[in-house]
């Protein structure tokens, strides 16, 4: 037991180190914003000059404006608005999204009126099966029993519910933009009011942005890390032979 709890730990050590290694190799916030794990310094930075770390939410996420740390939020669903009375529920929802990682939530539908009967309920909805954001349709259709598979078509009859997970997933930022907004409808069919989606994901980082249309908030005054580097988004560059904040370290003195 001993052995097994032993390996165990040096794998997840192994494993932790290996994602500090990907972040820290990573040399611009974008990049660095994307990769699942990684979050990007605005302070700070590691021995090889990136500003990219490692990011625990658990950990960090309290103080990450006290360390000027710029990283997109964790994955969060809200939902606006719920009304009993419409047949999908809820009606208007707000998800934050980060690049490439699928965010899952349930709706369900519910006939409303005798006139129902049985027959199939269809969801639908308004984005290109290629674009800025793919989503797709979960349901075991209310079969306990059944496992849930990817379809968008369930039977069912007044007086009853079905729930379908959605899962959304931010593949694609428009150019210029530090933030990406898509809004999507999701509709059942034949008949039922839409639910309302607003997908919101950080696409780019404001300080690697400087002179394009869309940036916000321009840094005024830029370090020039004592012209021996490059100082991007909050970070200097050094060149060979010089390390530190501001390049002020000299790693071929050996005096």
């Amino acid at each position: 037991m001993l052995r097994k709890l032993l390996l165990i730990s040096i794998i997840w050590e192994l494993g932790r180190v290996s994602s500090e290694e990907a972040c820290e190799s990573i040399s611009n916030c974008q990049q660095c914003i994307h990769a699942p794990s990684c979050g990007w310094y605005l302070q700070y930075r590691s021995a090889n000059g990136s500003g990219c770390f490692e990011y625990d939410y658990l950990a960090q996420e309290k103080t990450d404006l006290a360390n000027g740390y710029y990283h997109p939020p964790r994955p969060s669903f809200l939902v606006m608005t719920t009304n009993d009375s419409y047949p999908l529920s809820p009606q208007e929802v707000a998800l934050n999204l980060r690049l490439n990682q699928p965010y899952t939530f349930p709706v369900t539908f519910i006939p409303r009126r005798k006139e129902w009967g049985k027959r199939a309920v269809k969801l639908r909805h308004n984005i290109a099966t290629r674009g800025v954001v793919n989503l797709k349709f979960y349901s075991n259709c209310s079969n306990r029993f059944d496992e849930m598979k990817e379809t968008n078509e369930c039977d069912v009859e007044f007086g009853s519910s079905v729930e379908f997970l959605v899962v959304v997933e931010q593949v694609r930022c428009s150019r210029h933009q530090p933030e990406s907004i898509k809004r999507i409808l999701i509709y059942p069919s034949p008949s039922g009011a839409a639910l309302r989606l607003n997908v919101y994901a950080y696409c780019y980082c404001p300080c690697e942005m400087d002179g394009r249309r869309g940036n916000p908030d321009p840094p005024r005054v830029i370090p020039d890390c004592r012209k021996r580097g490059t100082f991007t988004c909050g970070v200097c560059y050094c060149e060979d032979g010089w390390a530190g904040k501001d390049c002020e370290i000299n790693t071929t003195n050996t005096i």
